[in-house]
């Protein structure tokens, strides 16, 4: 068992993409569109200024910044084991997270952008404590030998986590926009992640806020929005190498979304990533014979030790829903549930965030 803030999960961070600046422009301009509706059927040729976008195939146009700030709240009480099998945290476990999150965009030409992410992340851990057994001999315990065999599962973290510079460039701006980005993770300095177990088997903080190394990873990100029934699409792509111990990876995502009217959006997507080579141990933790372990019946036979690795796959589906206030400024909501995944929590993820942008010149 091993908790940690996971930024590659990140791809639990929202990337709704927003293109209310393009469907308004298009209603001013109904005559102009029909006719590249006739040439190209139902896709809108070009998609330009979308407000809110993380791994986005639509850039910000030239001297164009977006400010964005996210609230996120993760909790999970199950686990996905090396096997892909979800089980119980031991002794009733809980993971909890609260994250902050600042994104700031600019829009470099109309066809580069650069981004940067950061985020500040309270994490915490809590189990029963329980003692798995008495010293041999000790039939009556006295109160100092009991409490010198309890264990204590809760852990806490907090701070800064890591940060994210991007660089995004459109390749293509026709039917379907085609977008390169390339991003790298950069931890700010918090505790690495250890083992579970130190080297005289005794369970110490494995709580932390990521993995504690760099990933630089190459996506390629398609779009397109479909004019006639005011959908538009998101598909992307790539692969991410994680240095030090983790396991390299490949990962991908689709979103679709649909207006309401012309300030609502609502969203579904589905979001994943698989290690395809593996990881280094860094150390031993252990997993539980069975997920409904208590303080109660646990035992020491049914503590199993085991290499700590921190490749991971997941796969998570979300929904969302974003408002128009006025133009720049939007809000947004929307939550994100791990399906299937490897060596990683069953998060639920609630997001609620809010973006402006405006014209530096």
């Amino acid at each position: 068992m091993q908790v940690w803030g996971m930024p590659i999960l990140y791809r639990l961070e929202s990337d709704d993409d927003f293109v209310h600046q393009n469907y308004k422009q298009a209603s001013y301009h109904r005559e102009f569109i029909m006719r590249k509706l006739i040439t190209f059927g139902f896709f809108l040729v070009t998609l330009y200024v979308p407000l809110i976008l993380s791994a986005s195939p639509w850039t910000l146009p030239e001297n164009k910044m977006a400010l964005s700030l996210f609230y996120d709240y993760q909790f999970a009480d199950q686990e996905y084991l090396e096997n892909a099998e979800a089980q119980n945290f031991p002794l009733n476990g809980q993971f909890a997270a609260n994250t902050l999150r600042f994104d700031i965009r600019y829009g470099v030409s109309d066809r580069l952008e650069l981004s940067l992410g950061m985020s500040f992340k309270d994490i915490t851990y809590s189990a029963d404590p329980a003692i798995i057994e008495f010293p041999e001999g000790a039939e009556f315990a006295s109160l100092p030998v009991a409490r010198g065999e309890i264990l204590n599962f809760n852990r806490k973290a907090s701070g800064i986590s890591d940060i994210f510079p991007a660089l995004r460039y459109n390749i293509s701006k026709g039917i379907i926009l085609v977008t390169s980005e390339t991003k790298v993770k950069l931890p700010s300095g918090y505790k690495q992640p250890s083992s579970t177990l130190n080297e005289k088997g005794v369970i110490v903080d494995d709580v932390t806020l990521g993995d504690g190394q760099i990933d630089i990873e190459e996506s390629i990100l398609f779009g397109s929005f479909i004019n006639a029934s005011k959908t538009f699409f998101r598909v992307d792509m790539g692969g991410r190498l994680r240095f030090g111990e983790p396991g390299h990876q490949l990962f991908g995502g689709i979103k679709i979304g649909q207006f309401i009217g012309s300030r609502f959006v609502v969203t579904a997507s589905v979001d994943g990533a698989i290690t395809v080579v593996e990881g280094d141990p860094i150390g031993t933790s252990f997993v539980a014979s069975s997920g409904n372990l208590t303080a109660q019946n646990v035992t020491t036979e049914q503590i199993i030790p085991k290499p700590l690795f921190l490749d991971k796959d997941l796969l998570s589906l979300g929904l969302g829903a974003l408002f128009v206030i006025q133009e720049g400024v939007e809000v947004q909501l929307s939550a994100n549930q791990f399906i299937g995944g490897r060596n990683i929590p069953v998060i639920t993820t609630f997001t609620f965030g809010s973006s402006f942008s405006f014209n530096l010149q």
